[in-house]
C-alpha cells in the first residue's frame, strides 16, 4: 500500500467567507507555478475578455482537486462542487478559492508546543524552528 497525501481544508482570508468550508486535494509544485499568475488578478485592470479567459483557467485547474464544500444557493439547496457549481460562483469567490489552496498547499504546519527533554529533564539544546512559505516570498517565476 503506498502513501497519500492528506486533503486540504481551505481557509479565508477575508471575512465574507466565514463559515465556507473547502476541501481538496494538495497541487502540485508545477500546479502553483501554473496557477500563481491568477491569484493577484486586478479585477479593476482586465478586461472582460481577459476574466473570462482567467475564470476558465482557474476552473480547469480548481475543479480536478474539489473534494467537496458546503455553498449552497439561495433557497439553502447544496451546489455541487464540481464544474458547473465552480462556475456558478462570482470571481471573487474563485480567486479567494484559488488564494486559500495555493495557500494551503505550500503550509508547513506549526512547531510542537513542547521541546523534547533529554534523559535528565533539561532541554537538549534544540533550537525552535519555524519556516514561513508565505507566497508572497515564494518565487513564481517560470522554471
Amino acid at each position: 500500500m503506498g502513501y497519500q497525501r492528506s486533503t486540504l481544508k481551505l481557509q479565508f482570508v477575508d471575512p465574507q467567507f466565514n463559515g465556507l468550508e473547502v476541501r481538496m486535494r494538495r497541487m502540485s509544485i508545477g500546479q502553483l507555478n501554473e496557477v500563481s499568475k491568477f491569484s493577484e488578478i486586478d479585477l479593476n485592470k482586465i478586461t472582460e475578455e481577459e476574466g473570462l479567459e482567467a475564470v476558465k483557467a482557474i476552473v480547469s485547474y480548481i475543479e480536478p482537486k474539489l473534494i467537496s464544500w458546503n455553498y449552497e444557493d439561495e433557497e439553502g439547496k447544496l451546489i455541487p462542487a464540481n464544474k458547473e457549481g465552480l462556475l456558478s460562483t462570482d470571481l471573487i469567490m474563485l480567486i479567494n478559492i484559488l488564494q486559500a489552496w495555493m495557500s494551503a498547499s505550500v503550509d508547513v504546519a506549526a512547531p510542537l508546543d513542547q521541546q523534547s527533554k533529554d534523559g535528565n529533564g533539561s532541554d537538549n539544546g534544540t533550537p525552535k524552528m519555524s519556516v514561513d512559505l508565505s507566497l508572497a516570498k515564494l518565487p513564481m517565476d517560470a522554471l
